[in-house]
């Protein structure tokens, strides 16, 4: 994929918007996919369309998704309250690699959470995608206590 310039967006947003306008005001993505088939369409080039190589991209995402449903049960217990809880969390979880090298493994929670350096990148990940959140939802003015508390937590 090509690095997207402003006027790359603009022209993005255009085509997206006389997507939606052409199906009464909604975008989907079987749409988006229709009208980038056309190779004059400026999406066309945002799209892998050599089908062996999208299968195989679309089969690592399948292979992620199914990844992330698996759950182990976790026991806790309070030892003032003497309750126990068992919760479902994740198995796995994608964990930076060491390094800048952009790349991620799948790890068992347990070995995340037992070793220092690795607890530290995920907690790190999960800072990041918080952040990604604040920025994909700061219009929504009802969630400020809830960025308030994280950065309070973050200080």
């Amino acid at each position: 994929m090509d690095v997207t310039t402003i006027n790359d967006r603009a022209i993005s947003i255009n085509e997206l918007e006389s997507i939606a306008n052409a199906n009464g005001g909604v975008l989907t993505p079987d749409a988006v996919v229709d009208a980038a088939r056309s190779e004059s369409s400026t999406l066309h080039r945002y799209f892998n369309w050599d089908d062996t190589e999208a299968a195989h991209m679309y089969r690592l995402a399948q292979a992620r998704g199914f990844i992330r449903k698996i759950t182990v049960h976790v026991v806790r217990s309070d030892s003032q309250s003497r309750e126990v809880v068992i919760s479902p969390v994740r198995a796995y979880h994608a964990l930076p690699e060491s390094g800048d090298t952009g790349k991620k493994t799948y790890q068992h929670v347990q070995a995340i959470m037992t070793d220092a350096e690795k607890r530290e990148r995920l907690v790190g990940q999960v800072l990041r995608d918080l952040n990604a959140l604040r920025k994909k939802y700061a219009s929504i003015s009802e969630l400020s206590a809830i960025w308030a508390a994280i950065d309070a937590m973050v200080d």
